[in-house]
């Protein structure tokens, strides 16, 4: 985003994010986003951004809200101001949202409802080395580390006239400590035109996740478990995008990201589309 930062050395970017995990029952998504980026000096950038979920698909007896948006921060550094050789980027995202579970009145059975907080944590360090190849080709290959907490708050189902034995869920965790790298490339299409696409791997290097318990007052179900999916600990990446420069202070983008998932026989595809102005 060299070009975009003028006079001030502020930029802000908005736009629009779509994640497809699936098909219908799975968790896509639809959300915007704004993104407020900073550069102190010509060699550091450091900025933040908010994404607010619009709408989620969700499987049935399922509903995700999301009443105040996902946040983030990150920071890169550069070795060379047109962002050539060693680079280093962190960042850090933060989510939370109300989980609601609905289970339907089925034979010899209750129904039964409750809600949760359903939260989320995420790191990522990793260092670069953009190398340009000719004047309108790079390649940029990566490594890093990424660090992810998830967590489903534990809840009693509600009591009323027709739920006379709810049913309590313990809290569910997920930690993740991964190694990440990969290959990246960056390509001049024309003057105010450039291309960019990457793939990579996602190698876990610690993870864990507890299973579901559950207590009841029903005689012979006071306490069971259900185990979660299995899951893969390597897992591919791959990415692609295009940038419009409007003029030097604006410029359109498109990227499409796709990655598969911990759980067997998963992945998501999300798309970006943003409008970037410099002030």
């Amino acid at each position: 985003m060299t070009a975009v930062f003028i006079k001030n050395n502020v930029c802000v970017s908005v736009g629009g994010r779509y994640t497809y995990s699936g098909p219908s029952p799975s968790a896509n998504q639809q959300a915007g986003l704004v993104v407020l980026g900073y550069k102190p000096s010509p060699n550091l950038r450091v900025g933040a951004f908010a994404d607010q979920t619009i709408s989620v698909a969700t499987p049935s007896g399922f509903s995700q809200s999301n009443n105040s948006p996902m946040w983030g921060l990150f920071a890169k550094w550069h070795m060379n101001p047109d962002e050539t050789g060693w680079g280093v980027q962190a960042s850090g995202v933060a989510s939370n949202s109300t989980l609601s579970i609905t289970r339907p009145l089925l034979a010899n059975t209750e129904a039964g409802s409750g809600s949760t907080s359903f939260n989320g944590q995420g790191y990522q360090l990793t260092t670069n080395y953009h190398h340009p190849v000719i004047d309108s080709f790079s390649v940029i290959p990566y490594v890093g580390l990424r660090y992810t907490h998830l967590n489903t708050g534990g809840y009693t189902e509600g009591s009323n006239a027709n739920v006379t034995l709810p049913l309590s869920y313990n809290s569910l965790t997920q930690n993740t400590f991964s190694a990440i790298g990969g290959l990246g490339f960056r390509v001049g299409l024309s003057e105010n035109l450039t291309g960019t696409a990457s793939i990579g791997i996602q190698q876990n290097l610690k993870y864990s996740m507890n299973n579901y318990q559950v207590t009841s007052s029903i005689i012979g179900l006071e306490s069971f478990s259900v185990a979660m999916p299995g899951n893969v600990n390597s897992m591919a990446t791959a990415s692609a995008g295009l940038f419009y420069d409007i003029n030097k202070r604006e410029r359109l983008g498109l990227n499409i990201l796709w990655q598969q998932q911990p759980f067997i026989a998963t992945n998501t595809t999300t798309a970006l589309m943003t409008y970037t102005i410099g002030y």
